[in-house]
């Protein structure tokens, strides 16, 4: 009996039934980005990363609007930003376009396009070239965990399953091992 149990208990693991959380991050070794990179809201506000994120760990994520999964995803991200379930994730996550061309084409697509007037996001308007680079970004979508010193030390590249509960717990985890 316990020989047939143990059987199907590792019959199991490789199909995920009894495998924990998925974390959708892969840790890196820390790097520096650019806090000092300016960004400015769809009103016409200007801050810097740095600014935003202050002393705390956070999740930066970037996209652009010329990107056909950065375009499907940004609904997802939308809900979830918005879903009170996921408001200690929220408060510390800053959304931003690297989009090169003028942030009225950034907001406008949000609002025009997709119909996401109110999504908390911020454009890199003068400073994309030096926050991709600081990032090391190789695509888009590309979500980043950051320490509180400002250094990345997790990123999941591609669009993120924003509906799955999976996500929300390595976010949470990663914000609070930091």
């Amino acid at each position: 009996m316990a020989r047939m149990l143990l059987t199907l208990v590792l019959a199991l693991l490789p199909s995920g039934l009894l495998a924990g959380p998925t974390d959708p991050f892969v840790a890196i070794d820390p790097y520096p980005v650019a806090l000092d990179a300016p960004l400015i809201d769809a009103d016409g506000t200007r801050t810097t990363l740095g600014a935003l994120i202050g002393s705390e760990p956070a999740i930066v994520h970037v996209w652009a609007s010329w990107c056909a999964p950065c375009r499907r995803e940004l609904p997802e991200l939308a809900a979830f930003m918005a879903a009170p379930a996921a408001a200690d994730i929220a408060q510390a996550t800053v959304i931003v376009s690297l989009d090169t061309a003028g942030s009225d084409r950034v907001f406008g697509f949000l609002r025009d396009d997709l119909g996401l007037a109110d999504m908390p996001a911020w454009h890199a308007h003068r400073g994309t070239r030096r926050l991709s680079a600081s990032l090391r970004l190789r695509g888009m979508p590309a979500t980043y965990v950051l320490d509180a010193n400002g250094n990345a030390v997790a990123f999941h590249a591609g669009p993120l399953d924003w509906r799955s509960s999976d996500t929300a717990e390595a976010m949470r985890a990663r914000l609070q091992a930091r």
